[in-house]
């Protein structure tokens, strides 16, 4: 190879190295703009549809000095205040003018998860699509359409989980430590119209807000999607019986991945499913089941419908 030729080839590579390198860097701001975007989003949307996050303005570090005053009263100690439970306190009339297909909020205190579901006409629409209906690569909570909210045993909730920002149903992924369990043992839906209509006492022994209700955890499983008869039994099976819907909870407890102590007697479950391995080519899914308890409930509600009884009139024959 004479000089010109090598002194062209090594340019040429120089060239081609600084071409991949500006990609790089500009794929990399890109992705970084992306991903706060998405984080802003996150919060905004907490922010705004939800009473958490609520922060007040802190007292002033540096206060001006002042004169001190004369025989002054001690402060009485301040009575502490009583406990509260947990509250999402979605604000479903906001996010329901926004999209008419918002549902609910679903919610495990201290992980990702807190955000508002929607149900779409299929299974498809919302992989790509933001709650907001806006277009977003980490999709939104959906409930299966499956599911008929009022009549339904178990809330099948779908989520991708974005390892890259930790958001959506990363958290999900998490479970598969027992240790994460054991920091987050319950999952909270709260329904833009309470399908239950019955107010719950918590693990913590507090009233929960009115339509808002905690799933105790009793399995994580993980189960490949492409085995019917499984994936079947986990999400499909509309209990006819009382006895089949309380045989859901040891069947999927035998299979959980760790066990998990439980006792009780299960109402409703919740389901949160993500892909097992995402980014990558697979069929497992890793899922959270919950279940909200017979005992935590108060009584059924009173039928209204039902006619009353006249009494009998005073003084006849």
């Amino acid at each position: 190879m004479d000089a010109n030729k090598k002194k062209w080839l090594i340019r040429a590579i120089q060239i081609t190295l600084a071409i991949f390198a500006v990609g790089c860097l500009v794929g990399a701001l890109c992705f970084r703009a992306a991903k706060n975007s998405d984080v802003e989003k996150y919060d905004k949307t907490i922010e705004e549809y939800t009473i958490q996050n609520k922060e007040e303005y802190p007292e002033d570090p540096f206060p001006s000095p002042t004169e001190p005053e004369e025989d002054v009263e001690p402060e009485a100690t301040p009575t502490p205040e009583p406990p509260t439970p947990y509250e999402i306190g979605a604000d479903f009339e906001g996010l329901t003018s926004v999209n008419s297909e918002v549902v609910g909020w679903v919610s495990i205190p201290g992980t990702s998860v807190n955000f508002p579901f929607v149900q779409g006409e299929d299974n498809t629409k919302y992989l790509s699509l933001d709650w907001d209906e806006t277009s977003n690569t980490a999709g939104a909570a959906f409930l299966d359409c499956r599911a008929d909210l009022t009549d339904a045993s178990k809330y099948v909730i779908y989520g991708h989980a974005m390892p890259n920002t930790g958001l959506m149903f990363s958290s999900v992924l998490n479970y598969q430590d027992k240790s994460y369990y054991e920091a987050h043992p319950s999952i909270y839906l709260s329904f833009a119209s309470d399908p239950i209509g019955r107010r719950q006492t918590g693990s913590d022994g507090l009233l929960q807000p009115e339509g808002q209700y905690e799933f105790q955890i009793i399995s994580v499983n993980k189960v490949d999607s492409t085995e019917e008869e499984v994936i079947g039994d986990f999400y499909w099976t509309k209990e006819t019986d009382r006895s089949e819907l309380v045989n859901f909870a040891p069947m999927v407890r035998d299979t959980s991945l760790y066990d998990i102590p439980f006792k009780g007697t299960p109402y409703k479950y919740v389901m949160l499913s993500t892909c097992a391995h995402p980014g990558y080519s697979s069929d497992e899914k890793v899922l959270v089941i919950g279940v909200l308890t017979e005992e935590s409930l108060e009584d059924e509600p009173a039928d209204t419908t039902a006619e009353a009884t006249p009494a009998p009139e005073e003084g006849g024959d």
